[in-house]
């Protein structure tokens, strides 16, 4: 997970505080769009949480400029989540 610094000209549009959000199935093709579109999107991301499978846990894709490492879901995988976008099998969803 990694925080995320806005540029002056986004800080000054977004305001100070920023959402944490968490994107399920990162690694898949829609979860990879969702991503895309968070990093192009003006909303005010302050941190991104990144969840895949056991097999992809630890690696980095990157987001604004940093790395973000891959987390397994877990029990306390929302605590502190704004926003959470799923692109996941429908158990997982569940």
């Amino acid at each position: 997970m990694t925080h995320v610094k806005p540029s002056a000209r986004d800080a000054a549009a977004q305001g100070a505080a920023g959402k944490t959000v968490a994107i399920i199935g990162a690694t898949g093709a829609v979860g990879g769009e969702m991503l895309k579109c968070v990093e192009r999107s003006r909303m005010p991301v302050g941190q991104v949480k990144l969840f895949a499978s056991e097999r992809s846990a630890g690696r980095r894709l990157s987001f604004r400029g940093g790395q973000v490492e891959l987390e397994v879901l877990n029990d306390n995988a929302f605590e502190g989540v704004d926003v959470a976008l799923f692109a996941s099998e429908s158990d997982i969803s569940k």
